[in-house]
């Protein structure tokens, strides 16, 4: 079982590409089932993708998810089924390895003040009838309630590395008409003296997720690592921000770059969707239309979405760093 997700299942932490979410775990024709009392305007949330190696991806032709709500009693039920052909054996869509999280959303509002079950099965088709069962994931399933857009609360944190005062990065590298973040500070809290607690900058992500000082978390250099189930991890004795809104009936994303947001460093606990990016000059690095894109999909949910930005950092600059060999200095 899971705090903040329904079923008997456990949850893993599965990572498909750059996405990593809490997952349950299903071979096909295995049900996941839980229930749910409904009530008006109310959705269910939920991402479902095949478990699959690469070396095995061609024993797979064609996937199918069915999602079935059923009234009390053994009631009306309704069935929402989705085949996706794999590997490009289809004439308008397919699914191919590595395409991530398909997200479905599926209206319980007709069940208003019914106890339902609600179901999520798998079936596949592949090349050989004797082969081994193939692995489904079921995402993050939640029931969410979609609000009107201004009844809806959406936090949003973003966190630009490294953001410092806009006269120094004209003066100092040229940079002129930052029309948008002049605005910004203007509308903001501006801190003309601030004092660090750390003298580097990697503990940071640590502070901002648990509210704590580097003192307090015990958390400082693990760049050297990060890539690997070596480095420090957050105790779980010390709950994140993602999780405090999750128990706030909050859904949570994240969207960011750098190392130090790896989710083997236990930083994708708490949230639906984490997508993180190792390499700051890769095109899949989460800019902000990915924070628009995020909040739009979700409009009318309580919603909190964390973005952090490291393209001024680098490669844009390079702060002197003249020994460091990377590509972009």
């Amino acid at each position: 079982g899971n705090e903040f997700y329904p079923g008997k299942h456990d949850y893993y932490e599965i990572q498909i590409g750059n996405d990593t979410r809490p997952v349950a775990v299903l071979r096909e024709g295995e049900p996941f089932t839980f229930e749910h009392r409904a009530a008006e305007r109310e959705e269910l949330l939920l991402g479902v993708a095949p478990l699959v190696e690469g070396s095995d991806c061609h024993l797979l032709h064609e996937w199918e998810c069915l999602v079935t709500v059923r009234g009390a009693g053994g009631g009306e039920a309704r069935r929402f089924r989705m085949a996706l052909p794999y590997n490009g054996r289809g004439d308008t869509i397919a699914y191919y390895p590595g395409d991530g999280w398909v997200d479905v959303r599926v209206e319980l509002g007709d069940f208003a003040g019914s106890d339902c079950e609600i179901s999520v099965i798998f079936a596949s088709k592949g090349t050989t009838s004797g082969r081994e069962s193939v692995l489904f994931g079921v995402a993050g399933p939640q029931v969410v309630v979609r609000r009107g857009r201004a009844e809806a609360k959406k936090v949003v944190l973003i966190s630009v590395e490294s953001l410092t005062d806009l006269g120094y990065l004209e003066a100092r590298y040229g940079f002129g008409n930052l029309a948008n973040l002049e605005r910004l500070s203007r509308d903001a809290v501006c801190y003309p003296r601030v004092y660090t607690p750390s003298a580097a900058t990697l503990s940071f992500a640590a502070s901002m997720l648990t509210g704590l000082l580097p003192s307090q978390h015990g958390i400082g250099d693990y760049g050297l690592a990060a890539d690997s189930f070596e480095c420090e991890v957050s105790s779980r004795r010390f709950p994140v921000l993602a999780e405090l809104f999750k128990r706030a009936g909050f859904f949570t994303a994240f969207g960011g770059v750098q190392a130090r947001f790896s989710a083997k460093s236990g930083w994708a606990r708490g949230f639906d969707r984490y997508y993180q990016v190792f390499e700051k000059w890769s095109v899949s690095v989460p800019e902000i239309d990915w924070l628009i894109r995020t909040c739009r999909s979700l409009e009318g949910v309580d919603t909190f979405v964390y973005q952090h930005l490291d393209l001024l950092h680098e490669p844009l600059l390079s702060f002197g760093d003249r020994h460091s060999g990377r590509i972009y200095d």
